[in-house]
Protein backbone atom coordinates (compact mmCIF):
# COMPACT_ATOMS: atom_id res chain seq x y z
CA UNK A 1 0.00 0.00 0.00
CA UNK A 2 1.37 3.43 -0.90
CA UNK A 3 0.93 5.48 2.25
CA UNK A 4 2.20 8.75 0.80
CA UNK A 5 5.34 8.82 2.93
CA UNK A 6 7.75 7.08 0.57
CA UNK A 7 7.98 9.55 -2.30
CA UNK A 8 11.46 10.29 -3.62
CA UNK A 9 10.80 12.54 -6.58
CA UNK A 10 12.17 16.05 -6.94
CA UNK A 11 15.72 15.44 -5.68
CA UNK A 12 18.39 17.30 -7.63
CA UNK A 13 22.03 16.37 -7.99
CA UNK A 14 23.63 19.76 -7.30
CA UNK A 15 24.94 19.93 -3.74
CA UNK A 16 26.43 22.46 -1.36
CA UNK A 17 28.86 21.73 1.44
CA UNK A 18 27.49 22.63 4.86
CA UNK A 19 29.71 22.75 7.93
CA UNK A 20 28.00 20.73 10.63
CA UNK A 21 30.28 21.50 13.57
CA UNK A 22 32.43 18.36 13.61
CA UNK A 23 32.27 17.38 9.94
CA UNK A 24 31.30 18.64 6.51
CA UNK A 25 28.17 17.16 4.91
CA UNK A 26 26.90 17.28 1.37
CA UNK A 27 23.50 19.04 1.35
CA UNK A 28 21.39 19.38 -1.82
CA UNK A 29 21.26 23.12 -2.59
CA UNK A 30 17.49 23.16 -3.16
CA UNK A 31 17.02 22.35 0.55
CA UNK A 32 18.70 25.62 1.53
CA UNK A 33 16.64 27.84 -0.76
CA UNK A 34 14.19 30.28 0.75
CA UNK A 35 11.02 30.10 -1.29
CA UNK A 36 7.26 30.15 -0.75
CA UNK A 37 5.97 27.27 1.33
CA UNK A 38 2.59 25.83 2.20
CA UNK A 39 1.55 24.53 5.62
CA UNK A 40 -1.47 23.80 7.78
CA UNK A 41 -2.03 25.85 10.89
CA UNK A 42 -4.80 26.50 13.41
CA UNK A 43 -6.24 30.00 13.37
CA UNK A 44 -4.91 30.38 16.91
CA UNK A 45 -2.13 28.46 18.67
CA UNK A 46 -4.47 27.99 21.62
CA UNK A 47 -8.23 27.95 21.38
CA UNK A 48 -10.51 28.41 24.36
CA UNK A 49 -14.13 27.43 24.53
CA UNK A 50 -16.73 27.25 27.26
CA UNK A 51 -19.35 24.55 26.63
CA UNK A 52 -22.24 24.90 26.20
CA UNK A 53 -22.53 26.63 23.79
CA UNK A 54 -19.28 26.23 21.89
CA UNK A 55 -17.81 29.39 20.42
CA UNK A 56 -18.05 29.25 16.63
CA UNK A 57 -14.71 28.98 14.82
CA UNK A 58 -12.82 27.44 17.74
CA UNK A 59 -11.37 23.95 17.97
CA UNK A 60 -13.75 21.67 19.83
CA UNK A 61 -11.29 18.81 20.21
CA UNK A 62 -13.46 16.45 18.15
CA UNK A 63 -10.48 14.65 16.57
CA UNK A 64 -11.90 14.60 13.05
CA UNK A 65 -8.58 15.92 11.70
CA UNK A 66 -6.69 13.04 13.34
CA UNK A 67 -9.12 10.43 12.04
CA UNK A 68 -9.15 11.70 8.44
CA UNK A 69 -5.35 12.04 8.37
CA UNK A 70 -4.70 8.46 9.46
CA UNK A 71 -7.49 7.11 7.25
CA UNK A 72 -6.16 8.96 4.19
CA UNK A 73 -2.64 7.54 4.63
CA UNK A 74 -3.16 4.17 6.33
CA UNK A 75 -6.87 3.35 5.78
CA UNK A 76 -7.56 3.21 9.52
CA UNK A 77 -8.82 5.90 11.90
CA UNK A 78 -6.14 6.08 14.59
CA UNK A 79 -4.73 9.15 16.34
CA UNK A 80 -1.44 7.22 16.78
CA UNK A 81 -1.08 7.11 12.97
CA UNK A 82 -2.08 10.72 12.42
CA UNK A 83 0.34 13.50 11.47
CA UNK A 84 -1.88 16.06 13.22
CA UNK A 85 -2.67 15.86 16.92
CA UNK A 86 -5.32 17.48 19.08
CA UNK A 87 -4.01 17.98 22.60
CA UNK A 88 -6.69 18.52 25.26
CA UNK A 89 -5.11 20.09 28.32
CA UNK A 90 -6.54 19.75 31.81
CA UNK A 91 -9.98 21.19 32.39
CA UNK A 92 -10.35 23.92 34.99
CA UNK A 93 -13.62 24.89 36.59
CA UNK A 94 -14.06 28.64 36.81
CA UNK A 95 -17.24 30.04 38.36
CA UNK A 96 -19.27 26.94 37.46
CA UNK A 97 -18.16 26.83 33.83
CA UNK A 98 -15.50 24.63 32.26
CA UNK A 99 -12.55 26.13 30.46
CA UNK A 100 -10.48 23.85 28.24
CA UNK A 101 -7.35 24.74 26.28
CA UNK A 102 -6.95 22.80 23.06
CA UNK A 103 -3.71 22.83 21.11
CA UNK A 104 -3.24 21.49 17.59
CA UNK A 105 0.19 20.01 16.85
CA UNK A 106 1.04 19.72 13.15
CA UNK A 107 4.18 20.20 11.05
CA UNK A 108 4.69 23.84 10.07
CA UNK A 109 6.95 22.86 7.13
CA UNK A 110 9.83 25.03 8.39
CA UNK A 111 11.47 27.12 5.64
CA UNK A 112 15.02 26.56 4.40
CA UNK A 113 16.96 23.80 6.11
CA UNK A 114 14.38 22.70 8.68
CA UNK A 115 15.48 21.30 12.08
CA UNK A 116 14.46 17.76 11.08
CA UNK A 117 16.50 17.97 7.89
CA UNK A 118 19.50 19.53 9.62
CA UNK A 119 19.98 16.49 11.88
CA UNK A 120 19.14 13.75 9.36
CA UNK A 121 22.20 11.53 8.81
CA UNK A 122 20.79 10.34 5.47
CA UNK A 123 19.79 13.75 4.10
CA UNK A 124 22.26 13.62 1.20
CA UNK A 125 20.72 10.30 0.16
CA UNK A 126 17.24 11.87 0.16
CA UNK A 127 15.73 10.41 3.34
CA UNK A 128 14.08 13.81 3.86
CA UNK A 129 13.36 16.00 0.85
CA UNK A 130 11.11 18.86 -0.28
CA UNK A 131 8.11 18.39 -2.53
CA UNK A 132 8.35 20.68 -5.58
CA UNK A 133 4.66 21.58 -5.54
CA UNK A 134 4.11 22.33 -1.84
CA UNK A 135 7.67 22.63 -0.43
CA UNK A 136 6.57 20.15 2.25
CA UNK A 137 9.32 18.11 3.88
CA UNK A 138 8.65 14.48 2.94
CA UNK A 139 10.15 11.19 4.11
CA UNK A 140 11.51 8.59 1.69
CA UNK A 141 10.80 5.29 3.45
CA UNK A 142 13.47 3.47 1.46
CA UNK A 143 16.28 5.87 2.46
CA UNK A 144 15.17 6.62 6.04
CA UNK A 145 17.00 4.53 8.68
CA UNK A 146 14.45 5.28 11.45
CA UNK A 147 17.11 6.73 13.79
CA UNK A 148 14.64 9.18 15.35
CA UNK A 149 16.91 12.24 15.10
CA UNK A 150 14.24 14.18 13.17
CA UNK A 151 11.60 13.33 15.78
CA UNK A 152 13.76 14.72 18.59
CA UNK A 153 14.70 17.84 16.57
CA UNK A 154 11.16 18.89 15.63
CA UNK A 155 10.20 22.06 17.56
CA UNK A 156 6.48 21.31 17.05
CA UNK A 157 6.61 17.68 18.23
CA UNK A 158 4.92 16.75 14.97
CA UNK A 159 6.90 13.75 13.74
CA UNK A 160 6.58 10.19 14.99
CA UNK A 161 7.35 6.59 14.11
CA UNK A 162 5.01 3.61 14.10
CA UNK A 163 7.02 0.51 15.04
CA UNK A 164 4.09 -1.72 14.07
CA UNK A 165 3.99 -0.36 10.50
CA UNK A 166 7.67 0.66 10.44
CA UNK A 167 6.56 4.02 9.04
CA UNK A 168 7.61 7.58 9.79
CA UNK A 169 4.56 9.74 10.34
CA UNK A 170 4.80 13.36 9.23
CA UNK A 171 2.44 15.79 7.49
CA UNK A 172 2.84 15.66 3.71
CA UNK A 173 0.05 18.22 3.08
CA UNK A 174 -1.81 15.46 1.20
CA UNK A 175 -0.06 16.56 -1.99
CA UNK A 176 -1.48 20.08 -1.74
CA UNK A 177 -5.04 19.29 -0.64
CA UNK A 178 -4.87 18.67 3.13
CA UNK A 179 -7.80 16.51 4.20
CA UNK A 180 -7.69 17.84 7.78
CA UNK A 181 -8.49 21.34 6.49
CA UNK A 182 -11.27 20.03 4.25
CA UNK A 183 -12.92 17.92 6.97
CA UNK A 184 -12.52 20.18 10.06
CA UNK A 185 -16.13 20.73 11.26
CA UNK A 186 -15.62 24.19 12.87
CA UNK A 187 -13.16 25.21 10.08
CA UNK A 188 -10.39 26.03 12.56
CA UNK A 189 -7.60 24.77 10.26
CA UNK A 190 -6.46 26.61 7.16
CA UNK A 191 -4.02 25.94 4.33
CA UNK A 192 -1.56 28.84 4.21
CA UNK A 193 0.99 30.00 1.65
CA UNK A 194 3.79 32.11 3.11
Amino acid sequence: MNNGYNKKENITEDKTSLNNGLKSREIPSHLLAVRPRWFVEPFEEESRFIPPPRISGKCTGCGTCEAICSFTHFEVASNALSAIHVVNNDMDWIQGRSSKIIEIDVCRQCPGLSPCMAVCPKLAEGALFRDKKTSAVLVDADECIRCGACIRACPYDSMSHSPRLDAMIKCDLCGGEPKCVEWCPPKVLRYVKE
